[in-house]
This record gives C-alpha cells, structure tokens and sequence, in this order.
C-alpha cells in the first residue's frame, strides 16, 4: 500500500526527541551498503516545514534509491513505526499484555506449549489486574487451544471452566458497554442541544437518567463503568446549569482516575477532559483557590501527542482568559490571546474551529469590558459571518445577543431596528426565545422612545428586576453564564465602567 506523502511528514514531524533519537539507532538494523539512506531521507524530511519533493529528488540525484522514492517512503514509515512499537513495548498495560499475548501465540505455533501457557498466564493476570476484558477473551480462546494440548485426558472440565470464564468476562464488557451507551445519549444531548432551556429538553434527558442505574455508582461494577457513569452525570448537570453537582461530579471522575494511576496513560484524553471541566466548574462557582492542584496536575502530564500537548496548554490558558473575564481585568486578558492563537494552530481542523468561535466569543466580551466597541463588533461579527453547522446553537444564539448589547453602547439608532428584527427571526426559527431573550429585545425596542437621563435609568433598573426574576428559573439562569448582564445593567444605574461592577463583586 503506497503511503501518501504528507502521512509521512505528519508522522515525522509528531515524534518527540527522545523519540527520534531512537528510531536513528533502530534505523541501524535496517543499513544499505556503507549509507543509511532511509535515516537520509528521514533527516531531510525532518528539516522541511513543509514537505518538498523536489528538495528530496536533488539530494538523491543519480541515485538509483531516488527511482523508487515512493517505495522508499513506504519502507521509511513502516520502519519509523516499527521503531515507535518497540520504543512504547512497556509503556502501557495493554501493549505489554499484547506482546504477552503475541509472544504466546508464536510459542504455541511453534508447539512449545509448556512456555507458551507461561506467558499466557502472564498476560491473563495483568488483563484480570487492570480489567482489560477484551484482551482476557482473546487470551481466553488461546487458552482453550493450550488446554486441550496440555490437558488431553482432562479437558472436558477445564474446557466448562474456560467457558465459564468466558461468560463471566462478558457480563463484565456488558456493564461496561451499557454505561457507556447511557453516557454516549447524554453526550449527544449536551452537545446538540448543549443546555435544557425548556420541559421538551428535560423530557429527552430524564428518559436516561430515570433508569434505575443512572443514579446508582454501585451499577458502575468496572473502571470504565465508573468512567462513564460519572461522566454522563457530569455533562447532565452541566446541561441543567446545576453547577455545584456538575462540580461534585467531575472531582469523583477525577478522583477515579487519580486512584488508578496506572490507566491514566490510556485514559489521557479522558483525565485532560476531566481536569478541564473541573476548571469549567471551577469558573461558574468562582471557587477560584481550587484552580492550582487541578493546573498542577494538567502540567504534569507529558502526552505522546503534540496535539494533547497543545490541547492542555489551550485549557490552561482558556481558564485564565475567562478568570480575568470574571474577575473584570479585562486587560490582562489581551496578554492570553496570543499564546492562545499560537497554540491553537496545533490542533485538529474541528477543534480549532470550536475553540476560535469561543475566543472569539470571550474577545468580544473583553473589547465591551474594556468599552472598546468597534474591536468588540469585530469579533463578534466574525461568529455572525462565519458560523457553520458544528458552530454550538447556544453560542450562536448568545452572540447574537452580544452583538445587540454591542450596537446599543454604539449608538447605532439605525442599524438597532433592524439587528433586533433579525435576532428576533433567528432565535424564532432555532426554538431559542426563551424570556430571557424576549425580555432583552423589548427594553432594546423600546430603548430609542428614552429621552431622559431618568427615564433610561428607571428602564435599566426595571430590566435589571425583571432579570433577577426571570432567572431565578433553572432553565433561564443559564443565560447570565453567557455574559453578566446583571452587572452590565448595574453599570449604567450606577454611571460606572462595567469593569469596575465586575471587579468589586470578585473582591467581595
């Protein structure tokens, strides 16, 4: 199979130092004559920031190696990951129950079944120890076949035990499997929907979590169960804006994880998630002084990945970027953007995507903060303009509320009318006029008729009332997570910046 060239590059350019350096001593095995032409090939590659053909076909020139480049290409990745196999053969659980396995199954080929039953053996207590039931039915079905060799007189017996170990091992993958199925239903909730605003959306969520298990951590019998069970209950309260259970929730995901050291190499997507929404909770509650174990811990992971690496840094600094946002110092927040942006252009296309509408979402936030209104308009408009199917309908929905709240300190009595009518038609058509919203687009509509410096500052403090009121309702609440219009309204009772509302709240 031909290997497309940027799959080669890609796969250079991921690997670590340390890993490099090894696969140039595991090259050695693989020397042609007095060159080593594929180490060649390898360090010209590496030194390219973009891949170079032409760069390649001139350092071969007159070589036969060059005629053959494409297979050359192909030898030079499968050796590079050959190198990575044997580099990581210890580094997981399940790698070196693997090569247990694998190293059985050729002894067992070559019928020397006393020391395959050895390793086999080896395997099966470590797949018992760290609960790696789909290694065990692999290891259980060979074991069949050395019981039958070894055991010619009494199989019968040993085979019903083997059977019944089986059966047992699959009841295990089926907990497992059912918790992560529940999991998996909130999960496409929460991120189609994102947050319950009305009955129709609680409706969809209770018919999961009105199962008798969904409650119940004692159903969650495996590690993965408890995963999941943990997780789902974690994004269900997310989604109805409970953020004290949210937060209760994701620190007993952690703690599973933090209790099982030895799974959290396999599980570091899992963990930087875990840890990144303990953050998210961390900023709805202001329960700021829990932040530094839970950054310690997010910095002391060291991910194969470029990509992992990338994504923890962007947590990291997200959290800081939307703790100076809560805290009102908007101005320290202009010094996160730019490693923010640096890191960004390490991850995937999706993911890119996701976290630029948010900063996006948070620049806008931080120019109205800092009453710099047309930067604010510029960024918000960027969600407006370039919003896409994956852009999340909540975020969506808000920034469009950002955006009137944005042409309000503007001035922008002509333009005003209008946005408002289109906002209107937009969150009617998305199912998002919540009274929230409805109360917002009346004091705008109604904002050109006050004329008085009085009349303007009774209005903010009826809109002011009537949002305290409306959301006292769990699913309008989640709207001040959005932006703080409670302290925006105060700001202009008060005749003060909106920054210094925000900041002398958080020194409370």
């Amino acid at each position: 199979m031909r290997i497309p060239t940027n799959e080669l590059f890609n796969l250079i350019k991921s690997l670590s130092k340390s890993e490099k350096g090894y696969f140039k001593k595991f090259s050695g095995l693989h020397i042609i004559g007095k060159e080593n032409k594929y180490l060649k090939l390898f360090t010209l590659i590496d030194n390219q920031k973009v891949y170079d053909e032409n760069e390649i076909i001139e350092a071969f020139k007159g070589d036969r190696f060059v005629k053959q480049l494409h297979v050359a290409k192909n030898y030079l990745y499968n050796i590079i990951l050959k190198s990575l196999n044997q580099y990581y053969s210890e580094s997981t659980i399940s790698i070196r129950i693997n090569n247990l396995f694998n190293t059985s199954m050729i002894l067992y080929r070559k019928g020397l079944l006393d020391e395959s039953w050895k390793m086999l053996m080896k395997g099966k207590m470590l797949a018992y120890k760290y609960e790696k039931y789909e290694s065990l039915i692999q290891i259980l079905k060979l074991e069949k076949q050395l019981i039958i060799g070894l055991n010619p007189r009494d199989y019968v017996n040993k085979m019903m035990q083997n059977s019944a170990e089986k059966k047992k091992v699959n009841e295990r993958i089926f907990n497992i499997i059912s918790f992560e199925h529940d999991l998996n239903k909130v999960v496409v909730l929460y991120h189609s929907r994102r947050i319950i605003r009305n009955k129709e959306d609680n409706k969809a969520y209770d018919k999961i979590m009105k199962k008798p298990r969904s409650l119940d951590e004692s159903y969650a019998e495996e590690f993965e169960s408890k995963l999941c069970f943990y997780h789902k209950l974690v994004n269900y309260n997310l989604a109805a804006a409970d953020d004290q259970k949210a937060h209760e929730y994701v620190k007993k995901l952690v703690n599973v994880l933090d209790t099982n050291p030895e799974h959290i190499k396999e599980f570091t997507n899992e963990y930087v998630s875990a840890l990144n929404t303990c953050l998210v909770t961390i900023l709805f509650l202001r329960k700021y002084d829990e932040s530094d174990n839970i950054i310690k811990k997010l910095n002391s992971l060291k991910p194969l990945s470029l990509k992992l690496q990338s994504r923890i840094r962007t947590t990291v600094l997200n959290f800081m970027l939307n703790r100076y946002i809560g805290t009102g110092e908007f101005e320290k927040c202009l010094e996160i953007i730019p490693q923010m942006e640096c890191q960004l252009n390490l991850l995937s296309y999706e993911t890119r995507k996701f976290q630029e509408e948010k900063i996006n979402y948070s620049l806008s936030y931080i120019y109205l903060g800092l009453e710099n209104y047309e930067k604010a308009l510029e960024y918000i408009n960027k969600i407006l303009d370039d919003r896409n199917e994956s852009t999340k309908i909540d975020l969506l929905s808000f920034a469009h509320i950002l955006n009137l709240i944005v042409h309000f300190e503007l001035n922008d009595a002509e333009l005003l009318p209008y946005i408002i009518k289109n906002t209107t038609r937009f969150l009617s058509g998305k199912k998002e006029l919540y009274k929230f919203e409805r109360e917002i687009l009346s004091f705008l509509r109604k904002a050109p008729d006050l004329l008085t410096n009085s009349q303007r500052i009774n209005a903010f403090r009826d809109l002011r009332k009537n949002i305290i009121y409306i959301t006292k309702d769990p699913f309008e609440r989640i709207a001040l997570d959005y932006f703080d219009f409670i302290s925006w309204l105060e700001s202009k009772i008060e005749g003060k910046k909106f920054s210094d509302i925000v900041k002398a709240k958080a020194n409370l």
